[in-house]
């Protein structure tokens, strides 16, 4: 798979992903954080601050592409990437996350709201340049994914953050906690 894709695609799924990332702010909240999940073990927040954690890098990569870095093609070391795009889904526990965005063991509610309205923001002042990602023709290496382009990193942090998302929601949703 290339990666390519027309601007407005992409600047569709950048909008999309925007919207995606604004949703996640009512999670935000000192009282619900703490509850943690039986499934994956982490916390709302943990999920959080894991997610952000994860766009940040994404965000990061698609700036190191357009200033020029290309890691050449790097092979897949876990799921293959194919199979999460063509699904758009990342299967539950398949894979573990790379050490680098795992969350820490409490994270503050207040910073994990600001963090995320800063990400916003820094993922949309990327609005103006989309319509170069379909061609730009560097590649950043995932740890598990492989060599990525621009494309398939907003691809993946919209994949990525809809796992997390669906998590973060089951947790929200169980009986017995208040909201």
């Amino acid at each position: 798979m290339t990666g390519e894709s027309s601007s407005t695609e992409i600047d569709h799924s950048l909008r999309e992903f925007l919207a995606e990332l604004q949703s996640m702010t009512q999670f935000c909240t000192s009282d619900r954080g703490a509850t943690r999940s039986a499934a994956s073990g982490w916390s709302i927040a943990q999920h959080l601050e894991h997610t952000l954690l994860a766009i940040r890098l994404n965000r990061r990569a698609i700036l190191a592409i357009e200033r020029g870095r290309d890691d050449g093609p790097h092979p897949p070391t876990g799921p293959e990437w194919a199979q999460i795009r063509s699904s758009g889904e990342i299967p539950r526990g398949l894979a573990e996350s790379p050490s680098i965005v795992l969350p820490s063991e409490a994270p503050c509610a207040s910073e994990l709201r600001r963090t995320l309205l800063k990400e916003i923001d820094s993922w949309a002042s990327l609005s103006p340049r989309v319509s170069s990602w379909g061609i730009l023709p560097g590649r950043i290496a995932h740890p598990s994914l492989g060599a990525l382009t621009p494309w398939e990193w907003l691809q993946f942090a919209r994949i990525h953050t809809a796992h997390h998302q669906a998590i973060i929601g089951e947790i929200w949703s169980e009986p017995g906690e208040s909201r």
